[in-house]
């Protein structure tokens, strides 16, 4: 967040909201950052440090077996083409999930009018209906920046210690479920939570990620990440981990 401008962006969350892109491969998604950005050729930041974050808790916590085996498989590649991988211990990121539940539906909310969300319910999705209806009974809320600048601190010294500054996860905890597997709201509104469970942290975070495609029978996604402002460094590793992954 903040390294591109979002003014032409519908707002979300004010202190989260940045463009994505999608792309088929590192070098595309890279020839878009520098036309954006205006940065030097990623291909120079490649660091001669091997070494890698990889999680210890959370991120790696309740995989479904296809997505730890993609992983494990990942992971094997990754160690035999020389890199060494760091075990990292984050914070407990409690204040993410707080402030996806409760805070950002309401600053949507309030952005979008609570009379006419009130009166628009019945045109919503199950899911969006459901996060607007645990919050429309609230009337004042402050965002939750202050929490989540103390766990991205905390993230970095977690980082610093270890003395990397690049790290791995799985992009997606889970699979993509079947539609007949969730019955009701309540299904659905947990499967997206644990859905974007890695994803969204990282943006709460302050950090920088992308994700590349492991070989797996159903799409299982690598997410590399970085601090904020380090998205050449990003880049070069992950075309290097690209390279490794589909060798």
């Amino acid at each position: 967040a903040g390294v591109w401008p979002v003014d032409c962006v519908f707002p979300l969350s004010k202190i989260l909201d940045t463009p994505g892109i999608f792309t088929n491969t590192v070098e595309d998604a890279a020839y878009v950052f520098r036309a954006l950005s205006g940065a030097h050729d990623f291909t120079g930041s490649v660091s001669k440090n091997l070494r890698v974050g990889i999680p210890q808790n959370f991120f790696t916590d309740d995989l479904d077996a296809e997505v730890a085996a993609a992983f494990s498989a990942a992971r094997i590649r990754i160690i035999n083409a020389g890199y060494e991988l760091v075990p990292l211990q984050f914070p407990a990121m409690s204040s993410v999930e707080d402030y996806f539940a409760a805070d950002l539906p309401f600053e949507l909310l309030t952005r979008l009018g609570r009379n006419r969300v009130k009166h628009n319910m019945d045109l919503l999705d199950p899911l969006t209906r459901r996060r607007f209806e645990l919050v429309l009974q609230q009337n004042d809320r402050s965002f939750g920046g202050e929490q989540l600048d103390q766990l991205a601190a905390a993230a970095d010294v977690v980082l610093r210690d270890a003395g990397v500054t690049c790290w791995i996860a799985p992009t997606v905890p889970c699979v993509a479920a079947l539609q007949s597997d969730l019955h009701n709201t309540d299904e659905l509104v947990l499967w997206q939570s644990r859905a974007s469970r890695n994803t969204r942290c990282i943006n709460a975070m302050g950090m920088t990620a992308l994700s590349l495609p492991i070989p797996a029978k159903r799409p299982v996604g690598l997410q590399v990440v970085a601090p904020g402002g380090a998205e050449t460094e990003l880049l070069a590793l992950a075309a290097m981990l690209e390279s490794i992954l589909h060798a």
